[in-house]
């Protein structure tokens, strides 16, 4: 050869260079590039001149080029310069204060979210890989300044809600600016606008933006794309992703501010397009670790609750830097308008949406909306679905064995399609595919019985006994005149507390007074969830008839109190909730109970995951049947997890099952101003409530769930006996099928009224719920949902009234006489023994 070998690498671009002598080369010309766009900002602010909003918008150009090449800003003492300037805070000062600042001294006093972010920090500021080595006492300076940003934040704008997550965004601020007002500032200005939607307290439109997760991930990856919509699996994986732009899924703090550069630069929907680019990789030069991320989705089995599973707990490894410029080529494929009109999204739905809202108050910079690319290749014509109208959401597929994923125009890789058949080269699969398949056949049969006939048409009853149908009433209306009248024949006081914001329904809250004696009460409720109240209403008629017949006369007799149609709209409408769509057994707290539940991940005991079988908005067509859509579910995570992620209610989503309000709604309102006017509380030593539920548990037996403050052993002297013997347990107890699921719920009656006792009264008082059982909880279930869509997505009362029929029927046995006289009988016998208790 003659000449001396050269040893060193090529490297495209820069001939006869090691990778990282171009790597070193590359982040000292954007240090240069960097350092003389901070001087003419400086300038900038000392000149004050009239050209400073051009100069400034050049400024801005230049600074969202350096933060979408690679590397971004480079280094923490950059973008200590250059976030203030693109979150308009640039004017303010930033001054270190040595782990201590005022910013947050007056926010930190008694605020609504304090003792949820106390909790949260506390766990906070431990994974990421620059905060390993520092010393706890360091740990605790910078938890403090964190918690004082957060609530200073919140202090200052009222309409913002915390919610678990937002910590992590603080810290990223927190850690790369310093503790100073300029990070204050910094952080309100991100949570107004960046992060409006998931601070405000409701979820509702971050749901809906992370639904165009799929349309957008079908553009980038169509095989992925098929997999996942076939599994059935929704896009919910990837919210903590968008909404707190990855701060708390990454370890390497290099890589959670790398993506903070571009987030503050681009649009505010980019987390999407990063969301979709981390699962759907297609270019050429794929990066491994998404590549085995992509290969592990494509290897899962098309099964929801495996597939979800996996998903969420997806280990994000990233090459931020391929997932950053495969996100901004998809954003200029499919910008978001664009998004929007081919996901079907209506324009109405976003003109409140900040994720569609650009640009913000502070971004005075005319260049924000042009392109950051040029001469990007648009996306492929989507193969044919169904007709040229196909919905790509719905449509049919192609049949053949190999699809092409597209790439831009830069390559293309057959990879061999996943099919059905592929599932059942496991006997274990096969196993569980049959089995899934006769409950479905079942559940399609059980449905089209119910959809036709009375679900308890098939009990077992006794002939009609007039004694017996003498205490249930058909309405809402009847069941009060019979309340009153036999109040009247007792002898009790009878108080009627109106509903005045529904005057026009002549809706009223009645309460009858047994007086006896002071130190003593018995509280009965009936119609706490509305629709419920028939079996109640039909037990207070009774003991009052039996009260009036059969006076007691002990000095020691307590004061009972009935309490007639707790929900009295939900009664008088045959529907569990009340007019505010409130369930009314979620809603006795405190303010700071509301706040703090407000504040929870709302996907803590599984509500996101079952949140579209709970809320459909439509009921046509085969696709919507509950029965299609639950046997996944049902199949997948079994009736308890359901039951569990259902009953445990929630706080973000109104007009949603089991939602829990914002605040104490007015019939909790006037029965408590009504129970502190007339009960002396301070004087009261010995406590009983009962609370009439139907629902839960098999057909005519009651279980007696016992609430906060119920002493277990008292309970077991006062109930007696074999029948007794399994059907006294604590509410929040697991180990019964009927009370299971309800532990970490809260807001019930019970838990209401026992904070209005006295110390006096700790170890005396038995707060019950009595539950009856009706039918099988997947039929309750049914009616539930069918009742709640039709209620809020079909304005036509008659279009409804069917599914309200069908929620009074599973709730409400009217045709079995042989259940309505087991609920006397239960009820009497519940009511005797708490008042022969508090007798003694």
């Amino acid at each position: 050869m003659g000449g001396k070998r050269n040893d060193r690498r090529r490297v495209r671009g820069i001939p006869g260079r090691a990778p990282a002598e171009r790597e070193r080369r590359l982040i000292r010309h954007k240090e240069r590039e960097i350092r003389a766009v901070i001087l003419r900002l400086r300038a900038l602010e000392r000149d004050d001149h009239v050209a400073a909003v051009e100069e400034r918008d050049e400024c801005f150009r230049e600074v969202r080029r350096l933060a979408v090449t690679p590397k971004g800003l480079v280094s923490e003492e950059f973008r200590r310069e250059l976030w203030p300037f693109l979150l308009g805070t640039d004017g303010a000062a930033c001054v270190e204060q040595n782990g201590h600042t005022n910013i947050g001294d007056k926010a930190t006093e008694a605020h609504r979210d304090a003792a949820q972010v106390e909790k949260d920090v506390e766990r906070s500021l431990w994974h990421y890989d620059v905060l390993q080595g520092i010393r706890e006492s360091e740990r605790r300076v910078k938890r403090r300044a964190l918690t004082q940003i957060i609530l200073g934040v919140l202090d200052a704008n009222h309409e913002l809600f915390y919610f678990q997550g937002y910590h992590d965004i603080v810290s990223v601020f927190l850690l790369t600016l310093g503790n100073s007002k300029n990070t204050l500032q910094a952080v309100r200005n991100v949570s107004e606008t960046y992060h409006r939607e998931p601070m405000r307290s409701g979820f509702e439109q971050v749901m809906a933006t992370t639904r165009l997760l799929f349309p957008l991930l079908d553009a980038a990856d169509e095989v992925l794309f098929q997999h996942l919509h076939e599994s059935g699996v929704e896009p919910f994986f990837a919210l903590p992703w968008m909404i707190t732009w990855f701060a708390h899924q990454l370890k390497r703090f290099g890589d959670v501010v790398r993506l903070y550069d571009v987030f503050l630069v681009t649009h505010p929907l980019f987390s999407l397009y990063v969301s979709a680019s981390v699962c759907g990789p297609t270019s050429i030069s794929l990066n491994p670790v998404l590549l085995e991320a992509r290969e592990k989705v494509l290897r899962c089995e098309r099964d929801f609750g495996t597939m979800h599973g996996m998903l969420s707990n997806l280990p994000l490894s990233m090459d931020v830097e391929k997932v950053i410029a495969r996100a901004l080529v998809l954003f200029h494929q499919l910008p978001p308008e664009k998004l929007r009109q081919q996901s079907g999204m209506d324009a109405s739905s976003v003109i409140q949406n900040m994720y569609f809202q650009r640009p913000f108050e502070y971004q005075s910079w005319p260049s924000l909306v042009d392109p950051m690319l040029k001469n990007v290749p648009p996306l492929p014509p989507r193969r044919s679905r169904d007709g040229p109208n196909g919905n790509y959401m719905l449509g049919s597929w192609p049949k053949n064995d190999k699809m092409r994923i597209r790439d831009n125009g830069q390559s293309e890789k057959y990879v061999r399609s996943y099919r059905f058949g592929s599932f059942l080269y496991s006997s274990t699969l096969m196993m569980a595919t049959l089995s899934a398949l006769a409950v479905m056949l079942m559940a399609l049969l059980l449905h089209a019985y119910n959809d036709f006939m009375p679900i308890d048409s098939y009990l077992p009853s006794f002939n009609v006994n007039a004694s017996v149908e003498a205490h249930f009433s058909d309405s809402y209306y009847q069941a009060r005149a019979l309340f009153r009248s036999r109040a009247e024949a007792a002898g009790a006081s009878l108080f009627s507390l109106p509903l005045e914001h529904l005057k026009d329904l002549d809706l009223t809250i009645d309460i009858a007074v047994l007086q006896g004696s002071t130190d003593r009460v018995l509280l009965h409720i009936s119609g706490t969830h509305g629709v419920e109240g028939f079996a109640g209403s039909a037990i207070q008629v009774d003991l009052l008839d039996r009260a009036g017949a059969n006076p007691r006369s002990s000095k020691r007799k307590p004061t009972v109190i009935f309490v007639h149609a707790l929900n009295a709209y939900g009664f008088s409408q045959l529907r569990r909730f009340n007019e505010h769509g409130v369930d009314l057994n979620r809603n006795w707290l405190t303010r700071e109970e509301f706040q703090e539940r407000q504040a929870r991940n709302p996907n803590r005991l599984g509500y996101l995951d079952v949140y579209e079988l709970l809320n459909p908005t439509d009921l046509s067509g085969i696709k919507n049947w509950f029965w299609v859509k639950g046997i996944a579910h049902l199949a997948t995570k079994g009736f308890d997890a359901i039951k569990q992620a259902t009953i445990g209610g929630n706080y973000r989503f109104p007009n949603t099952l089991f939602f829990g309000g914002t605040e104490l709604e007015p019939s909790l309102a006037l029965l408590q101003q009504f129970l502190q006017e007339h009960v002396d509380f301070n004087a009261v030593t010995k406590f009983a409530m009962i609370d009439i539920h139907t629902g839960l548990g098999p057909a005519g037996v009651d279980t007696l769930m016992l609430g906060v403050g119920s002493d277990m052993s008292v309970a077991r002297s006062v109930f007696t006996g074999p029948v007794y013997e399994d059907k006294v347990v604590f509410v929040h107890d697991n180990e019964n099928p009927v009370s299971r699921g309800y532990d970490g719920v809260g807001g019930f009656t019970f838990d209401g009224v026992a904070k209005l006792l006295g110390p006096q009264a700790n170890g005396n008082a038995l707060m019950v719920c009595q539950e009856f059982g009706t039918v099988p909880g997947v039929f309750i279930l049914k009616a539930m949902v069918e009742e709640n869509t039709m209620y809020h997505h079909n304005p036509s009362p008659t279009g409804r009234l069917p599914y309200a029929q069908k929620l009074r029927d599973v709730f409400y046995l009217h045709q079995s006489s042989s259940w309505k006289s087991e609920v006397l009988r239960r009820g009497a016998d519940v009511y005797d023994r708490l008042h022969g208790y508090l007798s003694s």
